[in-house]
């Protein structure tokens, strides 16, 4: 079936009775003393328009809601979402576009010698090459929600547990929803909270978990959703990653980019943290997941902070691009800024050919949801309205 049949009304009388159904989560009261409540929820018609739900609800859902007789190559994801959420997704023009992907697989999963399963590089990549395309196995909230109607005398650690196992009892819907080939995938991935009162599939999420930034919904405090993936989320850490990846709502799927050259059989890397942060502040966000990073801008933190600070603060040049190039920051939104202000900069003072080398850089930066190969073209470049502007 094709899959901008899904859009239409035709595919919506077909789809109610065939789809996976959507399921309402109906929140009991807690009683006294303590039992994780269940999860009660009820059944719903997948294809429903979700504006006519209430918005600030939750809803188990699959996405996109493929029927149960077909099978789809680009896999489809669990999700646990506020209803408005979902309807800002089925209203994305274009959803569900099919998967992006590479010529040839660009990437493999290998052992390393003390971090586990991870990812590597199976070719020479150049900045902008698309490693791989996929949806996530879950998406549900990135922070803990539960009933706050706990008895009084509960203690800080009790109401911690509390809220732990109500989180697992609402996953552990989703999960069971899951084609049993994406549960065992879900369940091979690493659990760094086996110790801290995570249920098994909290603890696989909160150690795996991508930020799925497009789904955040705003209000106070807002609603951001965290996205566990059967490949991505095999990525090891580094504060000087050589990869990004960014979350296309059109295909409801992350893309993984090369946001530098990287040599064939280089292990993949992506960051946790914030990566303009200092070393220490860094390694207490990660601490949660076990390990300590001796990535090259930890071993000297000293000069790497004290740069990364400036770099931060420094309005752009081509020197400091070269900087931001050095300690490894290509992922970091305000380096695409600099390159679209040089860019900018130099089309304004007519010099083509410095205009062009920001161009092919921005072009290449696809990481952000921008990168176009037709911003590299001369033509473009001094037909553009700011062509020549600040030329005296």
């Amino acid at each position: 079936m094709k899959r901008g049949f899904l859009n239409s009304s035709k595919a919506h009388s077909k789809m109610a009775s065939v789809g996976r159904p959507d399921v309402h989560q109906v929140l009991p009261g807690v009683p006294e003393g303590y039992k994780t409540p269940k999860v009660n929820i009820k059944e719903g018609d997948p294809t429903i328009d979700p504006k006519t739900l209430p918005q600030g609800a939750f809803l188990f859902t699959s996405l996109p809601n493929i029927p149960l007789d077909e099978h789809d190559p680009d896999n489809w994801t669990s999700c646990l979402l506020q209803v408005a959420t979902k309807a800002q997704i089925v209203d994305t023009p274009g959803f569900p576009r099919p998967l992006l992907h590479p010529p040839k697989p660009r990437y493999h999963i290998g052992p390393t010698p003390n971090m586990g399963l991870a990812a590597f590089s199976s070719c020479a990549l150049k900045m902008g090459d698309l490693i791989l395309s996929e949806r996530a196995l879950l998406i549900a909230p990135a922070h803990l929600f539960a009933e706050d109607n706990f008895p009084e005398d509960f203690t800080d650690a009790q109401l911690h547990q509390a809220v732990f196992a109500q989180a697992e009892a609402r996953l552990q819907v989703a999960y069971d929803r899951m084609l049993p080939e994406n549960q065992k995938a879900y369940m091979a991935l690493a659990n760094s909270h086996l110790q801290d009162g995570s249920g098994p599939i909290l603890g696989v999420m909160r150690t795996n978990g991508v930020n799925a930034a497009p789904l955040t919904r705003p209000g106070d405090p807002p609603m951001p959703y965290s996205a566990t993936c059967k490949e991505i989320s095999r990525l090891n850490h580094s504060c000087s990653p050589n990869t990004a990846a960014e979350f296309d709502m059109p295909s409801f799927s992350f893309r993984l980019f090369a946001i530098r050259d990287i040599a064939a059989g280089e292990e993949l890397t992506y960051t946790y943290t914030d990566t303009s942060a200092s070393a220490a502040v860094r390694q207490k966000i990660l601490e949660p997941y076990g390990f300590r990073c001796t990535c090259r801008a930890c071993l000297d933190p000293r000069l790497s902070d004290a740069r990364r600070a400036s770099i931060h603060r420094a309005s752009p040049t081509p020197a400091l691009m070269s900087m931001w190039a050095e300690e490894g920051l290509q992922a970091s939104p305000l380096y695409g800024q600099h390159a679209v202000t040089l860019m900018e900069r130099y089309i304004g003072a007519g010099d083509l050919e410095n205009a062009m080398v920001y161009a092919r850089m921005c072009s290449k930066m696809k990481w952000f949801g921008c990168g176009a190969e037709d911003w590299a073209d001369p033509a473009k470049i001094k037909a553009d309205p700011q062509w020549r502007k600040d030329v005296k």
